[in-house]
């Protein structure tokens, strides 16, 4: 996709989340240690506030009281009457959309850095939500090279079927950060120093934009997610077969179609099967066996972000190769349907269509960056 927007005002409020997840230590350390000293996050002109999401999940170092706080962020619960009969998690997520929100506004935080771990051997990962974020694809396009040679993922979560309604989504740029392989209710100093890292160049980021420097042209590879795969069942819904060790500890990785992916306890192998090679993530997350998730599929996509200085940011790309040439064209019309599929679900298309004589989408009004937008290419 090409766009061309402009940034009228400098980013101001900043916050930083940690124990969305009770049992996901890294964010919590880091999250208290900065609210007892926050030297380190603090950058001239802005507002940067550490905060802990879920207090007695962290109490208990358990994922949850009553449900995911990270999956409640949508209309429908922050809207609910306030009553000590909702769910711990839904009243929490109405505190929190009070403080930082309220979503979809103005008044909301500008950034939310949302910190997570995963017991899935995924290394250093930032979530995008949104493809068309100018913004957050120059931000971790400069987190990756800062963090070069350590490698940094990006994982794409658009999809017409599955709606995180996450606790960043209140931002105008949610970010979600995603560090393992780390146990559950355990900390790693190796985890906690690539997080602390992120979080910094997160932050130098953010003070050059504000600080007017100018960024060149960049790419970035992202894993977009395509569908949610779950374990093999029995009649009685039991986990019939577990993940392969071929596959175990491989995120990231190409998985072909003849690939073995689960073992059965009698030594049958089920093959990925298909017809197309795709990267898995969150493989044999421990918090996903609730879900009915063993992992997930991606497709590799390269999203680009032209030269921008103060004031303006030039739009992205997306493409399925990096030497893929996507080329704005005035008044062009593009309509584009891609079938994307949970296994839970029927098959939905993906419809993607807009215009150059019209304005960004919904998100880009709010956030107050305005400007046409002209082709997405894939």
């Amino acid at each position: 996709m090409t766009s061309c927007h402009v940034a009228e005002d400098p980013i101001k409020k900043v916050a930083i989340f940690g124990g969305t997840h009770g049992n996901e230590l890294t964010g919590v350390f880091l999250v208290k240690h900065w609210l007892e000293n926050s030297t380190e996050i603090q950058r001239t002109g802005l507002e940067v506030k550490p905060f802990i999401t879920n207090p007695r999940a962290v109490k208990k170092c358990t994922r949850y009281i009553d449900c995911d706080l990270n999956r409640v962020f949508d209309p429908e619960n922050l809207g609910k009457k306030k009553s000590e009969d909702l769910p711990y998690e839904v009243r929490k997520a109405q505190e929190i959309n009070h403080l930082f929100g309220p979503k979809d506004s103005e008044d909301s935080y500008d950034i939310i850095f949302d910190l997570h771990n995963t017991t899935s051997n995924m290394g250093c990962t930032l979530i995008l939500e949104d493809s068309r974020n100018d913004f957050l694809i120059q931000m971790f396009h400069y987190i990756k090279t800062s963090l070069a040679p350590l490698a940094c993922y990006v994982y794409l979560i658009e999809h017409p079927s599955l709606k995180y309604a996450t606790t960043r989504s209140i931002a105008k740029y949610p970010v979600g950060i995603e560090v393992g392989p780390q146990p559950q209710g355990v900390l790693r100093a190796d985890i906690l120093d690539q997080m602390r890292k992120m979080i910094k160049h997160a932050l130098d980021f953010i003070h050059n934009f504000n600080e007017g420097k100018e960024f060149p042209p960049c790419a970035i590879e992202v894993y977009k997610i395509m569908e949610k795969v779950d374990y093999p069942r029995n009649e009685s819904g039991e986990i019939a077969a577990i993940i392969h060790p071929k596959l175990q500890d491989q995120d990231w990785k190409p998985l072909h179609p003849e690939d073995p992916v689960f073992l059965t306890l009698d030594g049958k192998t089920i093959s990925l099967g298909g017809d197309q090679t795709v990267y898995p993530v969150f493989v044999n997350e421990a918090a996903y066996y609730e879900k009915k998730e063993a992992f997930a599929k991606t497709t590799k996509l390269t999203l680009n972000a032209k030269a921008w200085s103060t004031g303006q940011f030039p739009g992205s790309s997306e493409s399925t190769g990096a030497a893929a040439d996507c080329k704005a064209a005035s008044s062009t019309h593009l309509s584009l349907t891609q079938p994307i599929r949970d296994t839970r679900a029927k098959i939905l298309p993906t419809q993607v269509s807009w215009c150059t004589e019209q304005p960004r989408a919904e998100k880009w009004a709010r956030s107050g960056l305005h400007g046409p937008c002209s082709l997405v290419c894939f």
